[in-house]
């Protein structure tokens, strides 16, 4: 538990913790976690392909994206070794409450469920309907009637289409299977896809490769990434 572990850490070390614990989501609250590593052991951290997350496109310079460098910061802290655990983003939260990992980092939006914990939300953000140059622009969500939407497997976006189906019916919903978002906007991109939901974030870094992806409409709803519950403790 973070009480167990404040005597380790140095002023440096607490502000690691404090950026950790405003990304990733903590362990579930009930059953038997893993028992938390000390110096020589390793961390283990589920996550999911993604360029803000954990991304290996770099090669032999290894494994790279915020979340990566944040848990990596905090694993050196402890004085632990990280092991990456790099799974679907569906599958992150069932294998979590099995307790195969310490904690999760992967631009995870708090679920309105009780079993995890959350950290305190350190961005807020929101999705955007993007659609290629080429094709008419989406000037309101009535637009979409008719249409196929795509949204990365297992996303936010994925479930807020289901939502948003419910109001406009002739709309189609595709859950592409990316391995990261930026996979789904290059599809975008040469026209595989019709209309995509993205993360603003992700569009906004997918806009240097695919700048023709110039069609975009925000939806409305605002997301929190983490929010870690009063009483919290990182087992």
């Amino acid at each position: 538990m973070i009480a167990r572990l404040t005597a380790r850490f140095t002023a440096r070390g607490w502000l690691a913790l404090g950026i950790i614990l405003a990304v990733v989501a903590i362990t579930v609250s009930w059953g038997r976690p893993l028992p938390f590593p000390t110096p020589g052991q390793e961390l283990v951290v589920l996550t999911h392909p993604g360029p803000l997350t954990y991304d290996e496109a770099d090669g032999e310079e290894g494994a790279s994206g915020l979340e990566h460098d944040l848990v990596q910061m905090f694993a050196d802290e402890l004085g632990v070794g990280v092991r990456y655990v790099v799974v679907p983003r569906e599958e992150i939260r069932t294998r979590l409450a099995r307790h195969e990992a310490h904690l999760a980092a992967g631009w995870l939006t708090p679920a309105p469920d009780t079993e995890f914990r959350y950290s305190a939300a350190f961005l807020q953000t929101h999705d955007v309907l993007v659609r290629h140059e080429a094709a008419l622009p989406i000037r309101t969500l009535d637009n979409l009637e008719g249409l196929t939407v795509a949204a990365s497997q297992g996303s936010r976006q994925y479930r807020t289409l289901l939502e948003l189906q419910k109001q406009y019916p002739t709309m189609k919903v595709e859950a592409y299977p990316s391995e990261t978002p930026l996979d789904l906007l290059e599809a975008l991109a040469k026209r595989e896809v019709e209309v995509a939901l993205v993360d603003r974030s992700i569009l906004d870094m997918g806009l240097n490769y695919y700048p023709m992806l110039t069609h975009r409409l925000a939806i409305p709803q605002r997301w929190q990434s983490g929010s870690l519950r009063p009483g919290s403790e990182l087992h």
